[in-house]
């Protein structure tokens, strides 16, 4: 077979790796008040060619689930310093934490409105299940402040677990999935947001982590590991990925509307034989259109990694020109970001991807950078280049999932 024919229609071969299910992981542990400085704040990875993620919390406590201010200067987000879950502020480059609630009920999942006046989240106060609340937040010279135990809406649906609240563009109206008892798939709501919140099924669709476009046109959301798109004008539903042999979750648009950026289990990060729940995930993303264009072929080239397995990465919040996300290390669940980017910069030849590749120790990392210089290759329309990197990849991944039962 020619070579420079080889990536045209070659998927990518993840049929190498084993199902994996999603699943968040939060330690639970209690630390003092710190403040964060970002210069030391990074993982541990001491290869040049790769940017270090930045560390934005710090502390032997669980901080996860960011939500960031319309100009990305501060940052919301959940931690369990106090002993139950708690919602918290603080500036993205630097600065203390400020708590905004502190109610005796686990509050989490921010999510700020699209112009900075509101915060959404998930509280356990009204619904042992979990509702979704929504409080009015100000902003002084210096900081954040929020109607700590103050006036909130409540959107609450009793029979039901509130999940995932995001917000539509217009800053009018909420999305959110809900689970009934007994349900494995949740359902998708819509709620107005005021003191009498009209609350609807969304055109009866099935799933979680849904997502609303910076147009108000589109909606992702994850279910049973695939990642699907929700036309609203059109109410039909197009597949993106396949959720057989990997799974996917917590999708979010990117800046421009043409893509999606997500998390993935696809690697055996334990090296126990299998991909399970305890394998870490990474952060990927795709081009909606090219997904679109070859239903066929799903798990394809263009679908890039932006993160090693090295790492567990949890959470995605796109706010360009960064990504945001929590990972897990031995003492803490903390936030880092990213460029949106991804984890390394393309390498423009053969010889340089396999320069770099001779360097590494890590295989996460090794099939990390295989993975993100094959798909930039593609989407670069780089043929002859993206088809030699996918024979590399493929060689290199028949080499390590040997061992897999």
């Amino acid at each position: 077979m020619d070579a420079k024919t080889v990536n045209i229609r070659l998927s990518r071969p993840i049929n190498l790796i084993l199902t994996a299910g999603i699943t968040s992981v939060l330690a639970i542990t209690c630390a003092s008040r710190k403040y964060t400085s970002e210069e030391s704040m990074v993982l541990p990875f001491l290869f040049k060619a790769f940017e270090n993620p930045t560390r934005v919390t710090i502390g032997n406590e669980s901080n996860y689930g960011p939500s960031l201010s319309p100009n990305g200067a501060y940052m919301f987000y959940t931690s369990d310093r106090t002993g139950n879950k708690d919602l918290f502020v603080k500036k993205t480059r630097g600065g203390y934490a400020t708590p905004l609630t502190s109610h005796p009920a686990d509050d989490f999942s921010p999510a700020m409105s699209p112009d900075g006046s509101m915060l959404a989240f998930i509280s356990r106060r009204m619904n042992a299940a979990g509702s979704i609340h929504v409080m009015k937040v100000g902003q002084s010279l210096s900081k954040f402040t929020g109607q700590i135990e103050g006036n909130t809406i409540a959107i609450n649906l009793p029979e039901l677990e509130l999940r995932n609240p995001a917000w539509y563009p217009k800053g009018d109206k909420l999305i959110f999935s809900g689970r009934g008892p007994g349900e494995i798939i949740p359902a998708i709501y819509t709620a107005t947001v005021g003191e009498s919140p009209d609350i609807k099924l969304l055109d009866g669709i099935r799933g979680d982590y849904p997502s609303v476009s910076h147009d108000g046109r589109l909606i992702a959301y994850s279910n049973s590991g695939a990642l699907f798109l929700h036309d609203l004008s059109r109410k039909e539903d197009i597949k993106l990925t396949t959720g057989e042999l990997v799974q996917d979750g917590h999708p979010q648009f990117t800046p421009d509307d043409k893509g999606l950026v997500f998390i993935r289990y696809a690697d055996d990060t334990n090296d126990d034989g299998k991909l399970d729940a305890n394998d870490r995930p990474s952060i990927w993303s795709l081009d909606i259109e090219r997904q679109k264009s070859e239903p066929e072929n799903l798990e394809n080239f263009s679908l890039k990694a932006l993160t090693s397995a090295q790492f567990a990465a949890f959470y995605p919040q796109v706010h360009s020109p960064y990504i945001y996300f929590a990972s897990q290390d031995a003492d803490s669940l903390d936030i880092y970001r990213l460029p949106e980017s991804g984890h390394t910069k393309q390498h423009k030849s053969l010889s340089a991807t396999v320069g770099n590749f001779e360097q590494l120790d890590d295989e996460h990392d090794k099939t990390y950078l295989l993975r993100h210089d094959t798909s930039q290759a593609f989407n670069s329309k780089d043929e002859d280049l993206a088809s030699r990197l996918a024979l590399l990849e493929l060689e290199w991944l028949t080499e390590i999932d040997r061992h897999l039962e």
